[in-house]
């Protein structure tokens, strides 16, 4: 008789062994540097996000292993609480955001080729393992 088991594929809490993934400077920077590996450059997409912006939200996504809408929640958090994020407050009531909403990032990611995106996301986790394990920036 097999018992199954679930796969664990989200690590919850880092705690102190790897503070660098509670920091949104260590996802800011892993995101600026897939984009120079990429040779892409920093337009904005659509009126207000840019490319940076949006890899930060794919980045903490990928690697905390969370959905695109925890982890642009989770980053808006980090942002009030830790860089003193104030959001405007429009006439009808909508906040502004640090980070890009969800649907941004699935309409950024629709315009893309799935080749393109697993570049994307292999170049994170290289990128990823350089900096956190190997101790080495680039």
């Amino acid at each position: 008789m097999s018992i199954k088991t679930q796969a664990v594929h989200r690590i919850s809490r880092f705690g102190t062994r790897y503070p660098y993934f509670n920091k949104i400077s260590f996802f800011k920077n892993l995101a600026k540097s897939i984009r120079h590996t990429l040779n892409l450059s920093n337009q904005r997409i659509g009126r207000k996000w840019s490319l940076d912006e949006i890899l930060t939200v794919l980045c903490y996504c990928w690697i905390r292993g969370v959905s695109i809408h925890h982890a642009s929640e989770k980053l808006e958090r980090w942002a009030s609480k830790f860089l003193n994020f104030q959001p405007k407050i429009f006439h009808d009531r909508r906040k502004s955001r640090a980070f890009p909403h969800q649907t941004t990032i699935n309409d950024w990611l629709r315009t893309q080729s799935s080749e393109k995106i697993e570049e994307i996301y292999r170049i994170v986790f290289e990128k990823m393992i350089q900096r956190v394990f190997l101790k080495n920036p680039d």
